[in-house]
């Protein structure tokens, strides 16, 4: 009798190891497609972002301009409910804009200021992330 008991609580047991095993992989398998869901937004807004960039420049006659966009991706720590989307909550992004051109290298301050000023519009196109712009210098 005492030995029914004994494999009885070792069966419950198992059951118990295996319903819980089950649970946590579920649930970081749900975690990995969000994530991928979220990697597919980024890159759709950043080759718009892009776009809309290379049209701005080719418009304003800086034509075959060079532009190289940086990101860094850091952990984002927001007091729970304060986040409006839940990409939010998880992460932000900050961009530096690398622009080649050798007719910007050519500029004076006040047109690159100019320049800059309506650069900084553009920014409305990357949804609130934090983006930075630097002209490099070219002889291309």
């Amino acid at each position: 009798m005492k030995r029914m008991k004994s494999n009885w609580v070792r069966l419950v047991v198992l059951f118990t190891v295996i319903f819980l095993c089950g649970c946590s992989i579920q649930v970081v398998g749900k975690e990995r497609k969000v994530s991928h869901e979220d990697e597919r937004y980024y890159q759709v807004m950043e080759k718009e972002y892009r776009s809309g960039l290379r049209n701005f420049l080719d418009e304003a006659g800086y034509y075959n301009s060079g532009i190289n966009m940086t990101k860094v991706i850091s952990p984002k720590e927001v007091a729970k409910g304060t986040a409006n989307d839940e990409r939010e909550s998880q992460e932000t992004r900050t961009y530096t804009v690398s622009i080649y051109n050798k007719k910007i290298s050519q500029l004076d301050n006040v047109k690159r200021s100019e320049l800059m000023s309506e650069l900084v519009k553009m920014e409305v196109l990357m949804n609130g992330f934090d983006v930075s712009y630097e002209f490099m210098e070219t002889d291309v």
